[in-house]
């Protein structure tokens, strides 16, 4: 048994319209967008002692910055007679603990403008260049 096949002819391939792909909505990029400004933080050294700035502020985490120049992060910090107390993560069982006179300085995360902004540029030129390449190949095939 021979089976034929029907080619489309000229006229039906040119009118043969491939799928479209949708753009990103504005409500998508914009979600996206707010989710990337809100986690550009930086960490920022604290102008006073470490003890005095956990005793004062109670904050949730901080970066404890050694002597020696290592950098830890402390969850739930708190004052131990002359020692810094606190848990290198948050679901960590045992605490790690540092005398203050080993420590240098404390440092809190604070938003960062520039590098949210950077990000928001990053991403809106992502969807702009996007956009212009899904309509030059619009283009292109239609030709």
């Amino acid at each position: 048994m021979t089976r034929l096949i029907q080619t489309p002819t000229p006229t039906q391939a040119t009118q043969t319209k491939l799928p479209q792909r949708r753009l990103p909505s504005r409500r998508t990029v914009g979600v996206i967008g707010l989710l990337v400004a809100g986690g550009c933080s930086a960490w920022r050294v604290e102008p006073v002692p470490p003890a005095q700035f956990v005793r004062e502020q109670k904050p949730e985490v901080v970066q404890v910055i050694r002597e020696d120049g290592t950098k830890v992060e402390f969850y739930t910090p708190s004052l131990v007679g002359d020692s810094l107390k606190g848990f290198p993560t948050e679901a960590a069982i045992k605490p790690l603990q540092y005398p203050l006179s080993s420590i240098r300085a404390v440092a809190t995360k604070h938003f960062n403008l520039g590098k949210s902004a950077l990000a928001a540029l990053v991403i809106g030129g992502g969807v702009v260049l996007y956009a212009l390449l899904q309509s030059l190949n619009q283009n292109s095939v239609g030709n």
